[in-house]
């Protein structure tokens, strides 16, 4: 999402069209910081979203803002999908994606800077490499990045959402 403004109650959004059904639900900074909202209300484009108590709107604005590394947008989700590579195809499923790769889990193993081709019902074929690997578990890059309107219409269909803290 992005914010449109910002006070100590809370803060409106454009959400691209997707939020989850959810009436409380976690507000997350770029850098990765949650914090807890209540969705009070909603449009096809904006929401308004109220913190259960104060915060420190200035502290808000600074981490924003800071000059540390940014975490990018990603999404937690569950996608089933297929990789193929070499002629060969194997299920995949994505944990998690941005507009810049994604977190898949796979049975298959791959090798570190592999092409590979994924694709979903939900999200058309992308060109992407493997850049890491933990046991089943791979990050992906893509060659191409995703908008963010995509991204949304990707992942709207979807509500197996993971909780937090279960990201590949």
């Amino acid at each position: 999402c992005i914010v449109r403004d910002a006070s100590a109650d809370g803060v409106r959004i454009r959400h691209f069209g997707h939020l989850p059904e959810e009436r409380f639900l976690e507000f997350e900074l770029a850098n990765g910081e949650g914090f807890p909202v209540e969705l009070i209300w909603r449009d096809e484009e904006y929401a308004g979203l109220k913190f259960p108590g104060e915060v420190d709107l200035a502290r808000i604005v600074k981490v924003s803002n800071d000059s540390m590394p940014r975490r990018r947008l990603r999404l937690r989700t569950v996608l089933e999908g297929t990789l193929s590579f070499g002629g060969l195809s194997c299920g995949a499923t994505i944990r998690n994606i941005s507009q810049q790769g994604a977190g898949i889990e796979c049975r298959v193993r791959l090798a570190i800077e592999q092409l590979v081709k994924l694709q979903t019902d939900e999200l058309e074929p992308v060109f992407a490499k493997v850049c890491w690997r933990k046991g089943i578990d791979y990050g992906l890059v893509f060659e191409d990045t995703i908008s963010h309107a995509r991204l949304a219409k990707i992942v709207a269909g979807t509500q197996a959402f993971e909780p937090p803290g279960n990201e590949a």
